[in-house]
């Protein structure tokens, strides 16, 4: 089973909920980075969301350094709205050699932060893709509004999807 020893909840907005979740490009270095965004879509979808990576959209954010401020940007969250159809747009950002990964959400629709989480792994520090996307799951689950069922595919393998 994988999962996160601690998600930490720094902020969260009451009764916020997301469907569509639209992976900005990722903070941090190596072969986890690379793979993350499929392992973190794969999941979601097994969980009964959408999740989209944005380097991957047919847009003119994809490919581009997109970071919290710059996603503020009212016209940016439209363009992100537009090609993904994203409710939210979910932030990542590995410390220390993925030790931990910072998660911050904000919506599509006026660009307010709904989540900040911190996730921690079993170890030392996160070692596989799939490892850090079961960790971020467990904290996005928080923002669903079957947080059960997000939960449960964070926790089992992406090709057994939990019953609703």
């Amino acid at each position: 089973m994988l999962h996160a020893t601690r998600v930490e909840t720094i902020s969260q907005a009451r009764g916020a909920r997301a469907k569509v979740f639209a992976i900005a490009p990722i903070v941090g270095e190596g072969y986890i980075r690379a793979q993350l965004p499929r392992k973190l879509t794969e999941r979601l979808d097994a969980g009964g969301m959408l999740g989209v990576d944005l380097m991957e959209a047919d847009s003119v954010v994809a490919g581009s350094s997109l970071g919290l401020e710059t996603a503020s940007n009212p016209r940016v969250l439209e363009e992100i709205k537009r090609v993904t159809g994203g409710d939210v747009v979910v932030f990542l950002a590995a410390v220390a050699d993925w030790r931990q990964i910072d998660v911050q959400v904000i919506t599509t629709s006026s660009g307010d932060s709904i989540l900040h989480a911190t996730v921690r792994p079993h170890g030392t520090s996160f070692r596989t893709a799939d490892e850090a996307a079961s960790a971020v799951v467990h904290a996005l689950a928080a923002i669903t509004a079957d947080g059960a069922r997000m939960r449960a595919a964070a926790s089992t393998d992406v090709d057994e999807i939990p019953e609703p």
